[in-house]
């Protein structure tokens, strides 16, 4: 049996892997290349995202509460996410053609990308936690991480835009596939199938869930996008590497989510003590995370990066900022949830893609890269404020509800 430290362990790996590659392939490729990259991985994230229609979350607490359901709630999920997330991908590449003007070899990166991405909207991670194996989701992910950066250190993946792109679509089915094998050895399915019962559960919740997904994710997602399309992709390319280190901090933030959302199953339990320490102690650890990642960033844009990201440390400090905001956003989601206030939260995420867009239009084409920091620091400062008042309306709320007899 492996022990939550071992998992954590693999966890840790896996993305520090990721992030070595990332830094290496910024620091061998031009500037102009490694902006097409990040705006084609920007992209290509937001439309894995919409693909997957939201239904993830609800397939994981369906098979948590019944397992034995694993052939209908696995057959339905792919059933729906195949077809329709196969025609997004489809309609994503065509969408990006009339947003970028491609050269061939962009144009080709991209045809791996959104193949490798149909196979990441497949995923099963969140499914393998919800059966106990969280060493075979941490493990799935982990293991194709490492192998990339191999290729990358022994030259058999180039800096070649197409060459990259295929890596990164091989990483992505591989997860996927051993994803596939790690479930259907846990459960032993006996024949996936569509169920109309589990498509009744998911109708009314999987808009909602698609909704605030999505919302929630659009600052991070398309500033790389409007960066590259109001300015150019040397400028994108900052934006980019930028956007990845803070989602260091995100992912941290995200595995914290996943610890404090179960202590938090009603509103009586956000006057607990435990919880009360439990996210003090996150916050701690968000706040030394994000100090770590300014100075690791102030040392790669002074010293390990090309001379173009020289004096760019201020666009990466904005947004490890507001990915500080964006993990106390997500312990606002938990309370909010708790109170049973999901509109509050597409209310909260909502504020923060509409500043966002307005800033970053208005921000990006006088200040390029450091203005969309700038557009999406506001954002999720402006998520965090609207949820935090929220929070405080539900908790008034409460008190003044009456105590039964």
């Amino acid at each position: 049996m492996i022990n939550g430290g071992s998992v954590m362990f693999v966890f840790v790996v896996g993305h520090a892997a990721s992030m070595l590659s990332i830094l290496l392939i910024a620091g061998t490729m031009s500037t102009d290349d490694f902006g097409k990259l990040s705006s084609g991985l920007a992209v290509q994230n937001y439309i894995v995202l919409l693909g997957s229609l939201g239904l993830r979350t609800l397939a994981t607490r369906d098979l948590a509460r019944s397992p034995d359901r694993i052939s209908s709630i696995w057959g339905t999920l792919w059933g729906l996410i195949g077809p329709i997330g196969a025609a997004v991908a489809l309609a994503g590449y065509f969408a990006a053609a009339s947003i970028f003007s491609w050269t061939p070899d962009e144009m080709w990166m991209f045809v791996w990308l959104s193949a490798g991405g149909w196979f990441s909207m497949l995923s099963l991670a969140p499914l393998l936690d919800a059966v106990g194996r969280q060493s075979g989701s941490v493990a799935s992910v982990a293991l194709p991480e490492v192998l990339f950066l191999v290729a990358l250190v022994a030259g058999l993946l180039t800096g070649h835009l197409i060459w990259l792109g295929a890596g990164f679509a091989l990483k992505w089915v591989l997860a996927s596939t051993l994803q596939a094998v790690v479930l259907w050895r846990a459960t032993r399915p006996e024949c996936l199938q569509v169920s109309r019962d589990v498509l009744q559960s998911w109708r009314k919740s999987a808009p909602w869930l698609l909704a605030t997904a999505l919302i929630s994710h659009l600052p991070f997602a398309v500033s790389v996008v409007l960066v590259r399309s109001l300015q150019d992709a040397s400028e994108a390319a900052v934006t980019g590497l930028a956007v990845q280190i803070a989602t260091v901090l995100l992912l941290v933030a995200g595995l914290a989510f996943r610890y404090v959302q179960p202590m938090l199953r009603t509103a009586d339990d956000l006057g607990s003590n435990r919880v009360r320490i439990a996210i003090q102690r996150i916050c701690g650890g968000l706040v030394g995370v994000w100090l770590l990642g300014t100075v690791a960033a102030w040392i790669l844009t002074s010293y390990w990066l090309p001379a173009t990201f020289h004096q760019t440390w201020p666009t990466f400090f904005f947004l490890l900022t507001a990915a500080l905001f964006g993990g106390s956003a997500y312990m606002l989601w938990a309370m909010l949830n708790a109170l049973e206030m999901a509109l509050s939260i597409l209310a909260g995420y909502s504020a923060g893609a509409v500043l966002f867009l307005c800033a970053g239009l208005l921000l990006i084409p006088s200040h390029g890269h450091l203005g969309g920091a700038w557009a999406v620091c506001l954002a999720t400062l402006a998520t965090v404020l609207v949820m935090l008042r929220e929070v405080r309306r539900g908790l008034r709320q409460q008190q003044l509800q009456p105590v039964p007899d």
